[in-house]
């Protein structure tokens, strides 16, 4: 796609909810980081309904953070902002954002009608419809389509990392949905793996940035320092992100890959030490996966574990199984409160242990409360 998308400011990234954290509930609702319309450019959402019931939703469209955006849809003007939608079980819908005269650009979400938390019952929940789409950029000439390219949804992040070619090739957008400032960390690293430079980027509720990477504050010219390598990106609170790379006028997207964080952890019964190990976290918007292993001088064999859990709000659940070869597992389930990727340290207070076999049943494991302690490596 033509550099123009990007000198003209549109790599926008979305804001509308109000909630604490995650914003963007998955497989509920969609977020489009970067809508471009006007001077040639159009900007297609394509939607399916992978259900059997009826999806119904919203479309909200921002030129800015709090401004709500009327472009046309499928030639009809958008009234304040917003475009109810109704997808049929199965359905796929094309919704076509076009503005006649000079380029507009901003930002979109569609949100479900019924998602956990924008009701009084939050399990009043229609079960049965999942939203998929994709987002394609048109330029044309006339009547002819002479560039295109795909865009992903956007899904909020604490961690990602950007492996580039080219750091003078990168445009990125980061925004906050969140009712309170995050604080943005970005780290670059030569191809070698050398920190090159890190910066904090703080940004305050419902705001966004779009730029290339190196129009941020860097204070350095990159030059040879950073021609390859990767783009760490860490935030308290989770942001949406979207990413692009221009080479000669060329444009196309960048995956978004979950960074990994790794931790040490000590977990205390009244305070005596009865495990210690190592675990790695990965974040893919509200879901948390990872892996959890003792070390060797501790009562637990030494097996690594697969883990599970979320971080919703600021709390972190995780549940793993231990077990000498899992032929008599115990079920630990953790609860960190507060907790963010950013802590350098953070406390469990309430976690149990069950045995997963009888004549165990399921009771609390030695104890009772436990208190599990994470401590950042990376």
């Amino acid at each position: 796609m033509k550099s123009r998308i990007f000198l003209a400011g549109c790599l926008l990234l979305l804001l509308s909810a109000t909630l604490i954290a995650q914003n963007i509930n998955p497989r509920k609702d969609l977020g489009f980081a970067q809508i471009a319309a006007g001077s040639g450019y159009e900007t297609v959402l394509n939607i399916t309904n992978r259900g059997t019931a009826n999806y119904g939703g919203t479309l909200y469209l921002y030129r800015a953070p709090g401004v709500r955006w009327s472009p046309l849809v499928n030639g009809t003007a958008v009234i304040n902002g917003s475009w109810s939608l109704t997808i049929l079980p199965g359905e796929t819908i094309r919704l076509r954002i076009t503005v006649p005269g000079t380029i507009e650009q901003g930002f979109a979400v569609i949100r479900s009608a019924g998602v956990p938390g924008s009701q009084p019952d939050m399990h009043v929940v229609e079960q049965t419809n999942f939203l998929e789409g994709t987002l394609t950029y048109y330029v044309t000439s006339g009547t002819t389509v002479v560039d295109s390219i795909g865009i992903q949804p956007s899904s909020e992040v604490y961690l990602a990392t950007i492996p580039f070619d080219d750091f003078n090739t990168i445009a990125l957008a980061l925004a906050n949905a969140n009712d309170r400032s995050a604080n943005v960390k970005l780290t670059v690293y030569s191809a070698a793996g050398a920190l090159v430079k890190s910066i904090t980027q703080v940004l305050v509720n419902k705001q966004h940035l779009a730029q290339y990477l190196y129009q941020y504050p860097w204070q350095f010219s990159p030059g040879g320092q950073a021609t390859r390598g990767r783009l760490d990106i860490q935030s308290d609170l989770p942001i949406l992100i979207a990413a692009l790379t221009d080479v000669g006028g060329q444009s196309s997207s960048l995956p978004l890959l979950p960074a990994v964080k790794a931790y040490t952890y000590i977990l205390t019964v009244g305070g005596k030490v009865v495990d210690r190990g190592e675990m790695s976290l990965w974040f893919d918007g509200p879901y948390v996966q990872g892996y959890i292993r003792p070390f060797p001088d501790g009562p637990f064999p030494v097996l690594t574990s697969y883990l599970v859990g979320n971080l919703v709000n600021g709390i972190l659940t995780m549940n793993y199984i231990v077990g000498e070869n899992y032929s008599e597992p115990s079920l630990i389930y953790l609860v960190v409160n507060p907790f963010s990727p950013s802590l350098g340290t953070a406390e469990g207070t309430t976690g149990f242990g069950w045995s997963l076999l009888p004549p165990y049943g399921l009771q609390a494991g030695p104890g009772g409360q436990l208190k599990f302690t994470m401590t950042a490596v990376n």
